[in-house]
């Protein structure tokens, strides 16, 4: 007959005689303690609920060789580095339950990214929220795990965390994309994405995305830094990653605005509270830039004048070169009304059938003024969190709307306004369709 455990005083152990249960055995036993509680607690959470490549991992610095910073941010600064973890063993208990240990090849000789949270020597456990989010679509995803990894499918996987033995600062361990971010990748060869690469890398954009909206929670800050790229065998796979500020819909109440202008959603700017919503005008504007190989609003600042411009209803202009739906589409997700946005599952659906349509006539790239990178665009490094005050004085705000040549305003005498936005091309010839195309402000 079993009794409770003599340590959690929740579970029972297996025999009468004995004083701890199984999982706080195997905690005693194969984890080791960490110096600081909130993540020994967290790693000790996931090893003892989960199995396999759920796990998480604390590893010792000197195991990261050739570390190379590549990028930096408001709230980390981030690093390659060669994962050369010889010694890292997987522990087990064979049928006579006695202690075995294993190689773990999962982690071998590669490449990984080092993500250095700022200012961490006092860790927090809102800033490991970042490793708890991951646990969490994990863990509750399970029907979604990819037949091959083993993990959800389109977020960007993370092994674990370490400490840098100099600055005290902890560092979270994440898989290595060999292509970077979408902004680099479709700057490097914009010609040459076919519309169909590009529908499949918003269509696992958006699957990563479920992921999140399936459990409740808002990522909050999707940009084109935060969507990373991969060669898998002979195709590419999009992750959505940077779930640091990521939050359940019921605790959205934060009045702090993060992320790139760009992408935040006007409703944010004003001042309202996040929702799955404000995720997928996020993703109106990636679509854009998948569209155009530009970053939204890439000749403006990102400053308050930009942030009245976006509340005042300005979008970047329409280039009609594009697979049939997919304007109408993108307008939708950016819809200055929340509630008249499709939901992620809805903009799957119509993406998919986009690119059914798209393998059987295929929409050609044609060179133009109006697109492809340029090297004149203000660029914003990296996320940031800003307040904006939005009273009535300040929406008043008066600016010059000349400098976006293709959108003109028409209000009707109820004060409702429709957003015109027109495409004017350099060559009539040129394979473009100048078209009006009016969005409800």
């Amino acid at each position: 007959m079993s009794k409770k455990c003599d340590r959690c005083k929740i579970r029972f152990t297996l025999r009468e005689h004995h004083q701890i249960c199984l999982d706080c055995y195997t905690k005693k036993e194969l984890l080791e303690p960490n110096e600081n509680k909130i993540i020994d607690d967290f790693i000790s959470y996931t090893r003892l609920h989960s199995s396999g490549k759920k796990r998480m991992h604390s590893f010792p610095y000197e195991l990261f060789k050739n570390i190379e910073r590549i990028g930096d941010g408001g709230f980390s600064t981030v690093y390659k580095a060669f994962f050369d973890n010889d010694h890292i063993y997987s522990h087990y208990f064979d049928r006579d339950n006695k202690r075995k240990s294993k190689y773990d090849k999962r982690n071998y000789g590669r490449q990984v990214v080092l993500k250095k949270l700022k200012n961490s020597k006092d860790l927090t456990s809102e800033k490991l929220n970042e490793l708890k989010i991951y646990y969490q679509l994990s863990w509750k995803e399970k029907k979604k795990y990819h037949p091959i990894s083993g993990r959800p499918t389109n977020i960007s996987n993370y092994l674990g965390i370490t400490q840098d033995p100099e600055t005290k600062d902890f560092v979270i361990v994440m898989d290595y994309y060999d292509l970077g971010d979408l902004k680099s990748y479709i700057s490097k060869d914009f010609y040459n994405v076919s519309w169909i690469d590009k529908l499949y890398i918003l269509e696992d954009t958006i699957c990563g995305l479920i992921n999140f909206h399936n459990l409740n929670i808002i990522h909050k800050d999707i940009h084109n830094g935060n969507i990373l790229l991969k060669n898998v065998n002979s195709s590419k796979e999009a992750v959505l990653c940077d779930f640091g500020i990521s939050k359940s819909a019921l605790e959205a109440d934060d009045e702090t605005v993060y992320g790139k202008t760009p992408y935040v959603a006007p409703e944010i700017l004003n001042g309202q509270k996040y929702t799955t919503a404000s995720d997928i005008y996020s993703l109106g504007m990636i679509m854009w830039e998948l569209m155009t190989g530009r970053s939204p609003f890439w000749d403006h600042d990102h400053d308050e004048i930009l942030t009245f411009k976006i509340i005042d209803g300005a979008r970047p202009p329409i280039i009609t070169n594009a697979p049939r739906g997919y304007i109408e589409l993108m307008g939708e997700c950016w819809h200055p009304n929340p509630e008249k946005r499709p939901t992620a599952n809805e903009l799957y659906k119509k993406i998919k059938n986009i690119k059914i349509e798209e393998w059987n006539n295929e929409t050609q790239i044609i060179k133009s003024p109006d697109i492809g990178p340029t090297n004149t665009e203000i660029i914003e490094s990296s996320s940031r969190c800003f307040s904006v005050n939005t009273t009535n004085d300040s929406l008043n705000l008066e600016f010059d709307k000349r400098k976006f040549s293709k959108i003109d305003d028409n209000f009707d005498e109820s004060g409702k306004g429709n957003k015109k936005i027109k495409l004017t091309s350099e060559n009539e010839d040129d394979g473009y369709v100048s078209e009006e195309l009016y969005f409800d402000i």
